[in-house]
């Protein structure tokens, strides 16, 4: 094999390297926050006064879980959690109806 080649083998197994060290990192940091994202949804007095077997994929919406005033306290709780700026255009039901959508889009904004 040329020596030139060397460099391009050392940089393919390098790259493979970096990106399951990025999976597995990222499999940590979600096992770490989709339970407390869920752990703050349980706390809540709706919650509490009538628990219930919450999902991961139910809508909190539907459930009543989230409200505009309690939207407002959890986007501030997720950008000092997991250090993120959420925008404007962020702010849709597709990111926020459920605990599955708020982990992706959570790590989603932690990868940028």
């Amino acid at each position: 094999m040329p020596t030139g080649c060397w460099f391009y083998v050392a940089n393919y197994f390098l790259t493979v390297y970096f990106f399951f060290c990025d999976l597995r990192s990222a499999n940590q940091r979600r096992s770490v926050m989709c339970p407390e994202i869920r752990t703050y949804f349980e706390s809540l007095p709706i919650y509490t006064e009538s628990p219930f077997d919450l999902k991961d994929d139910d809508s909190l919406i539907d459930l009543g879980l989230i409200d505009s005033l309690g939207f407002i306290d959890f986007m501030a709780l997720l950008e000092n959690t997991f250090d993120l700026e959420i925008e404007q255009s962020d702010l849709t039901r597709s990111n926020f109806e459920s605990i599955q959508k708020i982990c992706n889009f959570v790590e989603l904004k932690m990868r940028q």
